[in-house]
């Protein structure tokens, strides 16, 4: 009886055991399509640009260009001693900024001021030597025609003499006399007459001599104005090469000074930048600079190219 029922049973499963894998499979199926995560919905956007905004207003504009610089002065020059002497005072030390004119040191000025005495003495005595010379031609020219009235007497003297001898009035000696009066006479207009003759020559010579006691005054005035060292400009003191009761010569270095009104900024301009910044100055456009030294504004313009 066993036997008999296993082998129904078995015939029933062989029959259903496919339709039951087929069903288990679709509810497999059925599950996953239920438990599947849903897609999020595709977003469609238009496509955007970022923009920054600027408000615009008319100006006059030019290209630009930074560049890095030193400063610099036109004008530096080292003050050396005109005169030899010892240096009495000082007024400055290095790094002292001084005015057009100031007095920086002063040398020793005795032997200066005791040689310009001197030449003023000279040119006193050349200009006196000129005024007697005037005076003594004056009186040439005074004395010249009574010279000739002398002379022609003595000889109008001499002329009757001979007369009075040769009619045995008068001695030989008389008249010799005479004659020697003539002569000297003769002699004393010439010698005027020489004199008013050399007056221009010796004008000459004389002006000449005080034109040279002129300069030789001139000179040791300046030399004594050599003993006063100023400054040639608004500058600063960058050395200082002396001190009180140094002896210096002539063409001994003194005190180095440059000047600040004459200041420049130099500064390389990149070769490329070269021909826009020729053609902008033979356009004759002003091309402006401007910057800062040591936090300070500076405001300046294109000097040159060098």
């Amino acid at each position: 009886p066993m036997d008999t029922m296993t082998t129904p049973r078995k015939s029933l499963l062989k029959r259903f055991l496919p339709l039951l894998i087929v069903g288990g499979a679709l509810s497999i199926a059925a599950l996953l399509v239920i438990t599947k995560p849903k897609a999020k919905p595709v977003e469609v956007t238009e496509k955007a640009w970022l923009v920054s905004v600027e408000s615009v207003r008319p100006q006059r504009i030019a290209p630009s260009l930074t560049l890095y610089g030193k400063i610099e002065s036109l004008w530096s020059t080292q003050l050396t001693a005109g005169v030899a002497a010892d240096v009495k005072e000082v007024a400055v030390i290095e790094g002292d900024a001084v005015d057009k004119g100031r007095q920086l040191l002063m040398l020793d000025d005795r032997d200066a001021r005791l040689q310009l005495l001197q030449r003023d003495a000279e040119l006193i005595e050349a200009e006196a030597r000129i005024r007697a010379e005037k005076t003594k031609h004056a009186s040439n020219l005074e004395s010249l025609p009574r010279e000739k009235r002398l002379l022609g007497l003595t000889r109008n003297e001499v002329k009757r003499l001979q007369g009075l001898v040769a009619k045995k009035v008068s001695a030989q000696s008389t008249l010799d006399t005479a004659r020697q009066a003539a002569e000297r006479q003769a002699i004393t207009l010439a010698l005027r007459e020489q004199s008013i003759a050399e007056h221009e020559a010796l004008m000459a010579e004389l002006e000449a001599r005080r034109a040279r006691a002129e300069a030789l005054r001139d000179q040791a005035a300046l030399e004594l104005e050599r003993c006063q060292v100023s400054a040639p400009f608004n500058g600063r003191i960058t050395r200082l090469l002396v001190s009180p009761g140094k002896r210096v010569r002539v063409g001994d270095p003194l005190v180095e000074i440059y000047d600040t009104d004459a200041l420049v900024v130099r500064a390389q301009v990149p070769s490329r930048y070269l021909p826009e910044v020729r053609r902008a100055m033979l356009a004759g456009e002003q091309l402006r600079v401007s910057g800062s030294i040591d936090g300070q504004e500076v405001n300046a313009r294109l000097r040159s190219l060098a």
